[in-house]
């Protein structure tokens, strides 16, 4: 009778795993599909590769050592097909209507406290602006009485100017009359 060498025999026991725990009827199926092709590659029928496979499974645990105990500190390992599956449990209508409800809410309380923190800033703005206003106003004001000190003290200086000016016209005129009247003689 033909033997199952170690790779087939992993392959074979992998395929008949994915035959009896699929999760779909369609993996199922293709788990047993590829297990005959696997047994008919080696010339036997499916019963007896799986048979071979069962009996080297058997006496390699009998053949096997006592695995050793964890270190210290460590927990044993163990893998995910090992650990039973929890059957996952579907969300009814109401729930997921309850949750979304519930997320609104959250919704909504958020964008309430934005509005609120938005609120409050604007208040903050605003008296911020309000006493910039006031420093600006004060500014302007100042500035406003330099420049008309400065106006009066321009109009000032140019109607001195233009009194000296007329001043000195007056005089050349009167030293010039002074002089034609007084000296000619």
């Amino acid at each position: 009778m033909p033997r199952l060498d170690p790779n087939a025999r992993r392959r074979l026991d992998s395929c008949l795993s994915m035959a009896e725990h699929g999760a779909t009827a369609g993996e199922r199926a293709a788990g047993l599909a590829a297990a005959e092709r696997i047994a008919a590659a080696t010339g036997m029928t499916l019963a007896q590769a799986r048979a071979q496979a069962q009996g080297h499974a058997t006496a390699a645990r009998h053949a096997a050592p006592p695995s050793s105990p964890s270190p210290p500190g460590r927990a044993a390992r163990t893998h995910s097909r090992t650990k039973p599956r929890t059957p996952s449990k579907a969300q009814t209508v109401e729930e997921r209507l309850r949750e979304m409800d519930e997320e609104l809410a959250d919704q909504r309380k958020r964008a309430a406290e934005a509005d609120r923190r938005l609120d409050r800033e604007r208040a903050v703005r605003a008296v911020w602006e309000d006493e910039m206003r006031a420093v600006q106003a004060v500014r302007d004001r100042e500035w406003a009485q330099r420049r008309d000190q400065q106006r009066r003290a321009a109009a000032a200086h140019t109607f001195e100017a233009h009194m000296a000016a007329m001043q000195a016209t007056l005089s050349a005129s009167r030293y010039a009359r002074h002089s034609a009247i007084h000296c000619s003689r």
